[in-house]
């Protein structure tokens, strides 16, 4: 059953007070192992935003596990330094992290759809 996305994830990025980005190179947002295994168990317990992913699930070996890769795939990306931006998301909602990109990269402008 595939799971279905509410408009708590997509009234967040709405409400956000500044409107979404487009960059021209890669941006790489970025959580530390304790904020991302946070977010995997929030998430999986189904606490969080409904976001693209594997179904909410009470087995907390199933979510150490899906942390544990998180936190792999994260330390993978850092190693490979390929984004030509990194921004840290810990304590910041996405309006913080949109105006902290905003900032980066000297205002880039919106583009709209």
């Amino acid at each position: 059953m595939a799971r279905q996305f509410g408009p708590s994830y997509a009234e967040a990025v709405s409400r956000a007070s500044v409107p979404f980005l487009w960059l021209c190179g890669p941006c790489r947002l970025r959580a530390t192992p304790e904020r991302l295994t946070e977010r995997v168990f929030r998430r999986g317990l189904g606490r969080g935003p409904v976001i693209p992913g594997p179904p909410p699930t009470t087995s907390r070996q199933r979510l150490a596990a899906m942390a544990a890769e998180a936190t792999r795939e994260a330390g993978e990306l850092d190693a490979a330094d390929f984004a030509d931006l990194c921004i840290d998301t810990d304590n910041r909602n996405v309006a913080q992290v949109a105006k902290h990109i905003r900032r980066r990269t000297g205002g880039w402008p919106v583009l709209t759809p």
